[in-house]
């Protein structure tokens, strides 16, 4: 992972750079998407161990020299339009002068100062800053600070045995960033074990992106392309640990027939606590994402402040019961960001095992500021599991705690 700032700094400037220069020698006939996508793929070329002049060498050949890549590689490039795009360049003539640009580029031969790159982590930061641009068509991405304390709060007190598989689920992945960060942080964490990221993905172009970061980390990963409402690749499976981000949908009404027909005919499967409504798919996310819990799982997802409420859900309440009565929820994370126009965003840190001294009580934490320094200050409170206001001038966290009942007043109250 890069904590590099400087050099995270340095590729979004030299990116800024390449994109311009190269549409401008493209003008006509490549979009911004285009160009997005063939700096994501020479990246990935690039980190692969490739000669990029003669990977993306233009001429009768360029074809030739494609078809002797790899078979996992040409899958990757086939899903960034590389070959479609190739093929433009060479027809518009510009295929030397933009491979000359990507390879003069200080984006791949940028210094990375005191700390080592890693494997993946060039093309996991142009990945991420292209996923910043693209804002998933205008919805929801999490922050970097807010993922961290996701992994944080999921990872803080994990165990395993020098040769245990642990098998870490992202039900909505996106381009898989957060998924594989979480995975190299427990390969870190434990060593010996064996290490599983699985996830599903909807979009095809997160999925391959996705499955590229995972190939050029060295990570081990079973990735699907489904859409995890409407089918459940991993069905009957359980995971330890579970993270996923806010879902980027807004609502199931196109699912509708599915989840209807599954919560109908499968008594005791992932949507038997109810239905919310329509509008409100992430309800749909937590249920799925409980019933991927094991016995001793945890799991760390982003809802909404009302999530447990919706009103106008005939069968919200049975649901909130049954997250309530099973003790699930360990500590609900306040911060400042905003999905889509409801309330704000909260960490939900759910657990089927909780510690002795959380049983049957739930931590509110309010998070008044997301800088380095309050996501630390998060973790803090959160080993400490006591009322208390933490303060350092430019920042407030508080930490309280309640009970099932206490906190179903507190928010049943907002009705």
């Amino acid at each position: 992972m890069i904590t590099n700032d400087a050099y995270k700094e340095n590729i979004r400037s030299a990116i800024k750079t390449l994109e311009r220069r190269m549409l401008k020698k493209t003008r006509g006939f490549f979009s911004s998407e285009d160009v997005a996508r063939f700096i994501e793929a020479a990246v990935f070329l690039k980190e692969r161990g490739y000669t990029l002049a003669e990977t993306m060498g233009g001429g009768q050949d360029g074809a030739g020299k494609y078809e002797s890549l790899p078979y996992e590689d040409r899958e990757i490039l086939d899903g960034l339009d590389y070959p479609s795009n190739l093929s433009k360049l060479l027809g518009g003539g510009k295929a030397e002068a933009v491979i000359s640009l990507i390879c003069g580029s200080p984006l791949l031969q940028l210094e990375t100062g005191p700390e080592p790159l890693c494997p993946g982590a060039l093309f996991q930061e142009v990945v991420r800053r292209y996923d910043t641009w693209r804002n998933h068509g205008g919805k929801i991405r999490q922050e970097d600070n807010i993922t961290m304390i996701m992994q944080d709060l999921l990872l803080y007190g994990t165990d395993a045995g020098p040769e245990e598989k642990i098998r870490i689920y992202d039900m909505a992945m996106g381009t898989g960033t957060m998924l594989s960060e979480t995975g190299e942080r427990v390969r870190k964490i434990h060593p010996g074990a064996r290490v599983v990221c699985c996830g599903q993905e909807k979009d095809p172009y997160g999925y391959v992106l996705a499955k590229a970061g995972a190939m050029l980390k060295g990570l081990e990963y079973e990735y699907v392309n489904t859409n995890v409402i409407p089918e459940d690749y991993f069905v009957g499976q359980t995971f330890p640990l579970v993270i996923t981000g806010f879902p980027v949908e807004a609502n199931w009404g196109d699912y509708a027939k599915e989840v209807i027909e599954e919560y109908k005919t499968i008594p005791f499967g992932r949507f038997q606590p109810g239905l919310p409504s329509v509008s409100d798919v992430q309800i749909l996310y937590l249920l799925n994402g409980i019933s991927k819990m094991a016995d001793d799982g945890k799991m760390a997802i982003v809802m909404t402040d009302d999530a447990l409420l919706d009103p106008r859900a005939k069968e919200m309440g049975n649901i909130r019961k049954y997250v309530l009565e099973n003790d699930l929820i360990e500590t609900i994370v306040r911060t400042k960001a905003r999905p889509k126009i409801r309330k704000f965003g909260c960490i939900y840190l759910l657990s089927k095992k909780k510690p002795v001294k959380r049983k049957g009580r739930i931590q509110i934490i309010n998070m008044e500021n997301e800088a380095a320094e309050g996501k630390n200050t998060v973790l803090q409170a959160y080993k400490e599991f006591r009322n208390r206001v933490y303060e350092n001038g430019e920042y407030t966290i508080e930490s309280r705690i309640y009970s099932a009942k206490e906190y179903e007043e507190m928010i049943c109250g907002k009705e």
